[in-house]
């Protein structure tokens, strides 16, 4: 583990040059250029705070549902689950197990938006595909 500054540290400490220092001092397409650059640093900035928490968290989901223990570090792992998931799927899993996949993915999908698109996650996808 990295001592301070910690990597969200640090793109906070860019996002704030951005935005305070930079974006004031300039116009037209470089001014788009430093606001698209501010917005991506805040994805990063997100992205290192919260994915390995969310990683590990989709990592248990899949695997208590797939029956599969984990193994190695998360983020590893969670691609063949998500392919294993998806092949189970494809092979009528049947209703029951279609609920309870929905059930792991929902909340996984909405970490990956908390961390791309602040906001989207709060987004009821449950109701938009009216589960019991």
């Amino acid at each position: 583990m990295q001592d301070r500054p910690t990597a969200a540290e640090l793109l906070a400490t860019i996002e704030e040059y951005l935005t305070g220092e930079v974006l004031p001092n300039v116009s037209g397409t470089l001014r788009y250029h430093t606001l698209v650059a501010a917005n991506m640093v805040r994805i990063l900035e997100r992205e290192a705070e919260q994915y390995p928490g969310a990683v590990a968290t989709e990592r248990e989901a899949l695997c208590s549902l797939l029956g599969i223990e984990p193994v190695g570090r998360a983020e590893g792992q969670v691609a063949a689950l998500n392919a294993a998931l998806a092949d189970r799927l494809r092979n009528g899993s049947g209703p029951a197990f279609e609920r309870d996949a929905l059930e792991v993915l929902l909340p996984a999908t909405k970490a990956k938006l908390d961390i791309n698109k602040p906001g989207y996650d709060s987004y009821d996808m449950a109701a938009e595909v009216n589960l019991p």
